[in-house]
């Protein structure tokens, strides 16, 4: 009788290894075809494309770094990449089409834990298409263009020579004015 509950017991740690096994499979087979966990790529949802750094309206200018503090080397513009929304999934790589600096692929040096991609440019470039791949549960991240910074002056703005221009007209029509009531005296003088 012993040897017979023995017998029960190990088919049944059999029967339920194997019950085990068959859905942890159907599990693996779920979560690899969900597409929340699916490993990229991803398009950009915002901005509107083309787009040039200047015309985007997180554009900053006078900033030394952006995008978890990456450095913005003097006269260029920094464009930040990043997944923006709930969820954790992290960046592998981003892939960015500009019309001057052409495709530039980036694998690593990512920051903020993953989510932020920093690509340099020298110029107001213009930005085509743009996609990463990731990692990780996307949940409701979206990949954006989220700021551009560039590290210098802000662009000159036509108006300004004319600004300059206005106190030298002042001072020209004080003078004038000054020379206009010397002669008015000089002429009620001399009367």
């Amino acid at each position: 009788m012993r040897g017979d509950i023995l017998r029960r017991f190990r088919g049944g740690r059999r029967v339920a290894a194997l019950g085990v096994a068959a859905v942890a499979a159907a599990g693996a087979v779920v979560l690899a075809s969900s597409p929340a966990l699916a490993a990229g790529p991803i398009s950009l949802s915002y901005p509107k494309l083309p787009v040039t750094a200047t015309s985007l309206p997180k554009f900053t200018a006078n900033c030394l770094s952006v995008g978890g503090g990456v450095k913005i080397p003097a006269g260029s513009y920094g464009w930040n990449f990043e997944l923006q929304g709930q969820g954790s999934a992290t960046l592998t790589q981003v892939t960015a089409v500009f019309h001057t600096k052409g495709t530039v692929i980036m694998s690593s040096g990512f920051t903020n834990h993953g989510e932020n991609a920093v690509i340099i440019t020298s110029t107001d470039d213009t930005l085509t298409a743009a996609s990463a791949d990731y990692t990780g549960n996307l949940g409701t991240e979206k990949f954006v263009l989220s700021d551009i910074c560039f590290n210098g002056p802000p662009p000159v703005v036509p108006e300004a020579p004319l600004a300059i221009g206005l106190p030298i007209v002042a001072i020209v029509i004080f003078a004038g004015a000054f020379v206009a009531l010397e002669r008015r005296r000089r002429t009620a003088a001399g009367s």
